[in-house]
C-alpha cells in the first residue's frame, strides 16, 4: 500500500540516489571553494626564505621574479595584503601559485615597471 497522494509523480530509487549523489558532489565542491578562499597561516621562515629585499613593496599586476628552490622564475603579483603577496608564475599551472613575502620577490629583470 502506498502513502503517496493520488496524482503525485513517482520517483524511482535510482533517481532518488542520483539526486542525493548530485547534492553531495555540489556540497563537496562548495566546501572546497570556501576552504580555498580562506587565508592561510603565515609561511614558516624556512619556506619563505629568499635573497629578495624584505622591505621592498610590490603592487597588483606587477611583473616580478619569484624565488623558488634556489632559482628565480618569472611571475606576476596577483594581489597584495599587508606584507604578503599572492603570485602567479608565468607559464606554470595554477597549482604553483602561492602566497609569499617580499624575501621571495624582486623586480622583474629587464622590466620597465
Amino acid at each position: 500500500m502506498s502513502i503517496r497522494p493520488p496524482g503525485a509523480p513517482s520517483v524511482s530509487r535510482f533517481e532518488a540516489w542520483g539526486f542525493l549523489a548530485s547534492l553531495g558532489v555540489l556540497l563537496a565542491l562548495g566546501i572546497a571553494g570556501i576552504v580555498a578562499l580562506l587565508p592561510r597561516a603565515e609561511p614558516s621562515a624556512d619556506a619563505d626564505d629568499g635573497p629578495g629585499n624584505p622591505t621592498a613593496t610590490y603592487r597588483a599586476e606587477q611583473p616580478v621574479d619569484a624565488w623558488h628552490s634556489g632559482r628565480w622564475y618569472p611571475a606576476h603579483v596577483h594581489s597584495a595584503t599587508g606584507s604578503r603577496y599572492f603570485i602567479t608564475y608565468d607559464d606554470f599551472s595554477i597549482s604553483w601559485h602561492e602566497w609569499v613575502t617580499a624575501r621571495r620577490l624582486r623586480k622583474r629583470q629587464g622590466s620597465p615597471h
